[in-house]
């Protein structure tokens, strides 16, 4: 039998860094991470791996140069069908909130749009595509700027729901309709989506499916059935929820 510890960072690397320290002072067997993947997290991280052989299974991002079990949704190519989703509906000028750059999955979203872009042949716009932090004031900060901007897209895409309701709210305060005037996606849904007023487009995966499969991994790695196998990567699998805001049902698409 295990006991479960639980910590909460909030993707803020001081408290990631606090939570690994408080976790090897307790001699833990093993340990589930959605990292930040800031340079001292993966010091610390590394520590953990290769120094203390401490079985750790990454939740989200790959960690670079480190050989560790990988469970999450595939981040490119959801963010490539959500930017392939806004292109088929007929917009062109499409703007990304993104995450932090140093989080693998945060660049993996931006890949996929701009890979889906450039496959439409559009060159992907820099000044359509702002730096968010997984937090909704980012989400509205960016937005709001873009709407004043003069020049504002046809679509954002919110790389996940937090940033996806910021936006939302700054079209809100602005009296900018969605989709009516700008169409709006998330990576993330969340389950009260569908509930939004309009109702957001959005990509769905189960987080609980995320979780069962990296206690699955580290169990094996921890009873030995798998000490010493090659890490493994597990996507999880996605759906494409549309919905009213992307504005396909209005323009006859999706």
């Amino acid at each position: 039998e295990y006991e479960l510890i639980i910590t909460n960072t909030g993707a803020i690397a001081e408290r990631e860094i606090n939570a690994i320290r408080l976790l090897l002072s307790r001699r833990v067997e093993g340990i589930i991470l959605a990292s930040t993947q800031t340079r001292e997290a993966l010091d610390l991280i590394r520590q953990v791996v290769e120094k203390e052989k401490i079985p750790l299974v990454s939740v989200d991002n790959r960690l670079p140069d480190l050989n560790v079990d990988v469970v999450s949704v595939n981040s490119f190519e959801g963010a490539y069908t959500l930017t392939r989703h806004l292109l088929s509906v007929g917009y062109q000028r499409i703007a990304i909130i993104t995450g932090p750059q140093t989080e693998s999955h945060a660049r993996d979203r931006l890949s996929g749009y701009k890979t889906a872009l450039e496959e439409a042949r559009i060159a992907p716009d820099e000044t359509l595509i702002g730096a968010g932090n997984w937090e909704s004031e980012s989400g509205y900060a960016l937005t709001a700027h873009w709407l004043s901007s003069g020049d504002p897209p046809e679509a954002i895409f919110a790389c996940n729901n937090f940033m996806g309701m910021g936006a939302l709210s700054a079209m809100r305060d602005a009296s900018v309709a969605v989709p009516e005037d700008i169409a709006l996606v998330s990576f993330d849904d969340v389950e009260f989506g569908y509930l939004l007023h309009p109702a957001l487009t959005t990509l769905k995966y189960s987080w609980q499916a995320v979780g069962e499969k990296a206690i699955e991994l580290l169990l094996r790695r921890l009873d030995g059935q798998e000490k010493d196998a090659p890490p493994q990567h597990i996507d999880i699998p996605f759906e494409l929820m549309i919905r009213d805001s992307c504005g396909a049902q209005r323009r006859g698409s999706g």
